[in-house]
């Protein structure tokens, strides 16, 4: 006599399963925002960078001109000393790749 097969039943998906790639997109789409948001403060204490602002390398006792305030003048000064004029030609790739992953 024939043996009897067994049906299998569906198999549900674990909920971490079916979430995984919500929270994939989620992060990629935040991490891209994020990145071009950098680019962007980059850029903006780069571009209003004033070399008697207090920083690390400057000791001063007045108020910081940059239009980010104390953290643009030093963001802006470290990114100076450590890459030189060069440093402005990050800026434009973090906006460019933030803004594609944000719209993935």
């Amino acid at each position: 006599m024939p043996r009897k097969r067994r049906t299998q039943l569906p198999v549900k998906k674990s909920l971490w399963a079916r979430m995984k790639p919500a929270i994939h997109a989620w992060s990629v789409r935040a991490g891209g925002a994020s990145l071009a948001v950098l680019g962007l403060l980059l850029a903006v204490a780069i571009a209003s960078l004033d070399p008697s602002d207090p920083s690390f390398s400057t000791a001063t006792g007045r108020a910081p001109t940059n239009l980010l305030g104390f953290p643009g003048a030093v963001a802006g000064d470290i990114a100076l000393q450590i890459l030189g004029a060069v440093s402005i030609l990050l800026a434009p790739p973090m906006i460019v790749w933030g803004v594609l992953a944000a719209r993935r």
